[in-house]
This record gives C-alpha cells, structure tokens and sequence, in this order.
C-alpha cells in the first residue's frame, strides 16, 4: 500500500499520537493489546448471547447471525452500500 493509502485507511483507527506508517500499524496490529481485544471481542461473539443482535443495531447493520464472522460481513455490506450512495 502507499503511504496515502495506509493513511486513509488506518489512520482514524491507531490510537492518538501514532503515526499512519506500515510500521506503525505493523506494531499495533501485532501487539498483545490488540489480540487480547481481539479475542475478547471475538469471545463474547461467539457466545450466542444476543451480543451479535445488539450491535447490529447499534451500528444499524442487518442483523446476520452471532459470531465474528456474521458482525464483519454485515460491516463490510453495509460499507459497500454506503460507498454506492
């Protein structure tokens, strides 16, 4: 990716003060912060609790099953029908 493309997209994820470079997000991605959220995250989706029904409406995404994998795909739909508009 180039430099204004890492920008772009993960620039508004990194945490304050780090700067967008492939390093940078290299380091954030791979440290043990990241996958201890990760897991938890993914952990408590993967519960079958209603979690999976509740953030599909607090991000107003269409609801797709519980599990990591049903929330990511219904964010990715929703992102492709907003790029559309």
């Amino acid at each position: 990716m180039s430099p204004e493309a890492i920008e772009q997209v993960f620039g508004p994820h990194l945490p304050e003060g780090t700067a967008p470079t492939a390093d940078n997000v290299m380091e954030v991605v791979t440290s043990s912060f990241f996958r201890q959220s990760l897991t938890k995250f993914s952990d408590q989706l993967d519960q079958n609790d209603g979690t999976g029904m509740l953030l599909a409406q607090a991000f107003g995404i269409e609801y797709k099953g519980e599990g990591l994998t049903n929330w990511l795909q219904a964010m990715r739909e929703k992102k492709e029908e907003e790029k559309k508009r």
